[in-house]
């Protein structure tokens, strides 16, 4: 049965971290129809538990804790939107624009917990509040403009580290973060003066063909939640994230055998699509 006691965490450091000074001029990208589709489908949150049965919340300060925010500083320069915000400009046609100026930052905090890291990192089912607790939130500016990142690094001594990472997903899907965790860890592990991309990102709206009647369809669906919101009381997140109390999340673990004896198994049903190990796992 899950545990439902929320891990305590004592917030040792709260700084902001943005791209090099003078290294990304003042940028406005208007969001496609595929941004605006995915604006208001909640925030892609990431945990990665990281086991060193040695550390200390000294040594990680010290030692570990400045490659980290100078190779993400570093990464932030070629995904820049990710410093910005998306900001609402009513009197313009497109109306939500990915928008940074220099100097733009995500929040970044350091904090530390005695929890049982070994339960939180585990396979068992744990409590959805447990987990939710080490992702960081994403604080409004105003109603006209949104952040898009931030980041938590706890430090569980004698036990390990967790990175907790919260991003917009109007700015990101599950691809699109993955390829900036992977250059954001190529970076700091490679210690270099440049950040080393996964895959370059790309912010050249020319380059994505498609029919463009799709913008004012979703345009109008984004708006029309916007509206939606602003005047739907506060109650309603409240019971949104009690629901939470009743929900546990589990990891299973699937062999080599195991998935080919599935698409064997698929197989002979004559399906009419390739049964890949995504579609299986997933199934």
């Amino acid at each position: 049965m899950a545990s439902s006691a929320i891990p305590a965490l004592k917030v040792l450091k709260q700084s902001t971290i943005s791209p090099p000074n003078g290294s990304v001029p003042e940028s406005t990208i208007p969001l496609s129809f595929s941004d605006l589709m995915c604006l208001n489908l909640g925030n892609v949150e990431r945990i990665f538990f990281y086991s060193i049965p040695a550390i200390s919340t000294s040594h990680f300060v010290e030692h570990l804790l400045p490659s980290l925010k100078t190779s993400l500083s570093l990464t932030l320069q070629h995904f820049f939107p990710l410093a910005g915000h998306i900001i609402f400009f009513p009197n313009s046609d497109n109306k939500f624009h990915y928008h940074f100026n220099d100097g733009d930052s995500i929040s970044f905090t350091v904090a530390e917990s005695d929890a049982d890291f070994t339960h939180l990192a585990g396979d068992d089912a744990r409590s959805v509040l447990e987990l939710q607790s080490l992702v960081p939130a994403l604080a409004a500016v105003s109603a006209d403009a949104t952040p898009l990142m931030s980041v938590q690094v706890i430090v569980f001594p004698s036990q390990g580290v967790c990175l907790g990472l919260t991003i917009n997903h109007g700015a990101c899907d599950g691809t699109s973060t993955a390829n900036f965790v992977k250059s954001w860890a190529a970076t700091c592990k490679s210690g270099a003066t440049s950040a080393v991309l996964s895959t370059t990102p790309l912010f050249d709206r020319s380059l994505f063909v498609y029919p463009k009647d799709l913008d004012a369809i979703y345009l109008e669906f984004a708006m029309k939640i916007r509206e939606l919101r602003s005047v739907t009381p506060s109650s309603a997140t409240t019971d949104h994230d009690a629901a939470k109390a009743d929900m546990v999340i589990a990891s299973f673990w699937l062999t080599r055998d195991q998935i080919e004896k599935l698409k064997r198994w698929i197989s002979e049903e004559k399906v009419a699509f390739h049964c890949s190990t995504f579609v299986v796992a997933f199934a």
